[in-house]
């Protein structure tokens, strides 16, 4: 009974002595919060706030598959035509690979040169993948790292990556028109010209290159805008999934019918689609340069997204109704008139794919438009106060343009 009194008096004493030594933790409990929360930070652990949601993991692997999918098919497609004895399809193949690597490689190196804030460690990774092509896949990596990095208390490291994703974000989009609308345009050439079989196992790989391409594409296009790095935060974190999705669909109906209209008019009417291309890319680089007249990479800028014209028109900025009526009414007249002159003096009116190329450019016509006005009446953040006739004047349209590339 002694040893059992002595025991209880100790473990008193113990506890006693254990509360004293708790208090002064007590009456500080907001440091030691604010302590643990950091070091949990540092580790790591902060699983439960993440940002990074399955849709938005999603969003940063996607592109990674649609890449590989995109230049596995291309590259298939190089061996079998150079295995046919097809050495010009074969030759355009490797060609639009070949230049679309170069000019991303250049562009990357020039932005990693510039970008002095990453450690060197990290900042020659980088530059080692970029080297090897894989700009989109760095994108991609950035992308859900920055969702990652949303759980630091570090706005400098935060707004640092928002500027690499939107840097990297750009190679990617050039990657895609670059790259993917040459061969969708090339793809659909050939199997218009050669008529292909649907047995035919070529025919199955140039399936896939069309699809992976024109998804690419469109995705490419629709997710530009969430990369800017003048956007807010909370702009990048609550875009709301259905308004990406109507980004998707504008930018799926406007590429298609743009790619489908070149390849049937080149069908039939072969180099003449480059004149017509041309005269376009020359009327969209002037204006582009006109609003970048001001700026000391202005001319650089406008050659570059001036290619990108050709196929859509990928805007960041908030209030681009002036760009978008004038790059329409040209952008139109042209799929228009390639449609016009390919039904009326092509060859293949008895060919598989003469009325489904028809209807098929006259659904996306409208589908575009559809999509397009949805978004700006109902989910486009200003939706209230889009009214037509509130700028009017010749200098507004000209500030308007002016904002929206010099955001590119």
């Amino acid at each position: 009974m002694a040893d059992i009194s002595v025991i209880a008096s100790d473990s008193t004493q113990s506890t006693s002595s254990a509360e004293i030594a708790a208090e002064p933790e007590d009456d500080t409990p907001m440091h030691s919060d604010e302590t643990e929360a950091t070091k949990d930070r540092a580790r790591g652990k902060l699983t439960k706030t993440c940002n990074l949601t399955r849709l938005k993991l999603l969003a940063g692997l996607v592109p990674i598959v649609l890449y590989a999918v995109d230049v596995g098919s291309d590259v298939s497609l190089a061996v079998t035509y150079f295995l046919d004895g097809e050495w010009i399809y074969g030759g355009l193949t490797t060609a639009f690979c070949v230049f679309a690597y170069v000019t991303l490689v250049v562009m990357g190196v020039k932005f990693f040169n510039n970008y002095e804030e990453e450690q060197p460690r990290r900042r020659a990774c980088r530059l080692f993948l970029v080297m090897l092509g894989l700009s989109p896949v760095v994108a991609s990596v950035e992308y859900l790292r920055c969702r990652w990095k949303d759980l630091t208390p570090r706005r400098s490291d935060k707004k640092l990556l928002l500027k690499a994703d939107y840097a990297l974000m750009i190679l990617r989009l050039l990657e895609s028109f670059l790259e993917a609308a040459p061969q969708l345009c090339l793809q659909l050439y050939i199997v218009f010209k050669e008529k292909l079989q649907e047995k035919d196992v070529r025919a199955v790989l140039q399936i896939v290159a069309v699809f992976s391409s024109w998804v690419s594409l469109a995705m490419s296009a629709a997710m530009y805008r969430k990369f800017d790095p003048d956007d807010s935060d909370e702009a990048l974190t609550t875009i709301p999934w259905y308004n990406r999705l109507l980004w998707f669909l504008w930018r799926l109906c406007e590429t298609g019918g743009r790619v489908l209209c070149i390849a049937l008019f080149a069908s039939t009417f072969e180099y003449w689609v480059f004149v017509l291309l041309c005269c376009h890319y020359g009327i969209v680089l002037i204006c582009a340069c006109w609003a970048m007249k001001d700026k000391e990479l202005g001319k650089f800028k406008a050659v570059a997204w001036g290619y990108v014209l050709l196929f859509c028109v990928p805007l960041p900025d908030q209030d681009a109704r002036y760009v978008y009526s004038f790059y329409y009414v040209i952008f139109y007249a042209e799929n228009f008139l390639m449609l016009g002159l390919w039904a009326g003096m092509t060859s293949d009116r008895d060919a598989w794919f003469y009325v489904p190329g028809i209807v098929t450019v006259m659904a996306l016509f409208p589908l575009h438009f559809v999509m397009q006005l949805i978004y700006y009446k109902c989910s486009h953040p200003e939706a209230e106060e889009n009214k037509c006739c509130k700028h009017c004047q010749w200098k507004d349209a000209r500030k308007a343009m002016k904002t929206t590339f010099d955001n590119v």
